[in-house]
C-alpha cells in the first residue's frame, strides 16, 4: 500500500471520534481537530509518564488553542464523559 493511501485511511483514533460524534452530538458532526493528552502507568508505582498525540491537519497554534480551550472550559465530567461546549 502507498503511503497516499495510507495516509487517507483512518486511524483507530479517528474511528473513535467518529463514534464520540455519533454519542455526543444530536445532529451529525465532524471533528477538524484534536488533541490527546494521556497519563500511562507501568508495572511498578513507579513508572509513570504522559503522552501528548494531536492530529497532523492543522499547526500547532491551533493545537495549542485546543488545549487552552479545555483548561479554561472544564467544570467536570457529565453523565457522558464529554463536555458540550
Amino acid at each position: 500500500m502507498g503511503n497516499e493511501e495510507e495516509q487517507k485511511r483512518p486511524s483507530a483514533i479517528d474511528d473513535a471520534l467518529a463514534e464520540i460524534g455519533r454519542i455526543a452530538f444530536v445532529e451529525p458532526a465532524i471533528c477538524t481537530g484534536w488533541v490527546l493528552v494521556s497519563e500511562w502507568m507501568g508495572e511498578g508505582d513507579k513508572d509513570y509518564w504522559t503522552l501528548t498525540l494531536a492530529d497532523d491537519q492543522n499547526p500547532d497554534w491551533r493545537h495549542l488553542g485546543l488545549v487552552h480551550h479545555g483548561l479554561k472550559n472544564w467544570e467536570g465530567n457529565d453523565d457522558v464523559g464529554l463536555r458540550d461546549n
